[in-house]
């Protein structure tokens, strides 16, 4: 109903993400930050197209794509499998946000970016970015963070299993480790000999890990959680 109607708590939604050279709140500079608004068109979009055709895909415990009820659904299935060359995500409302470059993206998002803090910078030397994700609900009136837990004492990130086996042993995180785990540690540094500045995860944190398994596209897959202080 929410799309349907194309309800404000949608249309005003948005993601921030936000950049600091550091993590403590009491001293560090926002170097930029971008705003992306729910596509609350597109989804509303999707729901007039879908609604009143042949059903919504369902998937069987083997994979399998079937027919469902009529309409589209909001849970994830599968992307890789197809019916008669249709898949899941044509028929799904999304709630999935989706973050391009600047000059790829056929929209805008309020904010500044990096580029203006470039200029001054020579970067010759890598310097640490930490990105900060929060999500803005306009039907609860609230920011919820999100964090990436990665190993303390190994490179990598958390997988969802290790979170899970956290949350249900010993190993619950603690406010320090909600404020480290809430920041994503980049790495930027201006190559000399390609006239191009990076920014790169932090290898010492996180590894190569989420390069070798999904870059092939040449894009990079961060998976985040809310966070939740009990």
């Amino acid at each position: 109903k929410d799309v349907k109607f194309q309800k404000n708590k949608l249309k005003k939604s948005f993601l921030r993400l936000s950049f600091y050279d550091s993590t403590n709140p009491a001293n560090q500079n926002l170097l930029s930050y971008s705003t992306i608004f729910y596509n609350s068109g597109n989804a509303f979009a999707k729901y007039a197209r879908y609604v009143e055709r042949d059903g919504y895909f369902t998937v069987s415990p083997n994979g399998t794509l079937t027919r469902g009820l009529v309409g589209c659904r909001v849970n994830r299935e599968p992307e890789s499998t197809s019916l008669n060359g249709e898949y899941p995500e044509d028929y799904r409302i999304s709630s999935q946000f989706v973050v391009s470059d600047k000059y790829l993206s056929n929209s805008s998002s309020d904010g500044f970016y990096l580029y203006l803090w470039k200029d001054s910078f020579n970067g010759k030397i890598p310097s640490d970015i930490y990105m900060k994700v929060e999500f803005n609900h306009a039907g609860l009136g609230r920011t919820i963070p999100f964090m990436m837990p990665y190993k303390d004492n190994a490179l990598g990130i958390k997988t969802f299993s290790e979170i899970l086996s956290d949350w249900n042993g010993s190993n619950r995180y603690g406010i320090r480790k909600y404020i480290r785990y809430s920041y994503i540690r980049f790495k930027y540094r201006y190559d000399i000999d390609t006239g191009i500045h990076v920014y790169y995860l932090d290898d010492n944190v996180y590894g190569n890990s989420v390069y070798t398994t999904n870059f092939n596209d040449g894009t990079i897959t961060l998976n985040l959680y809310e966070a939740k202080i009990i």
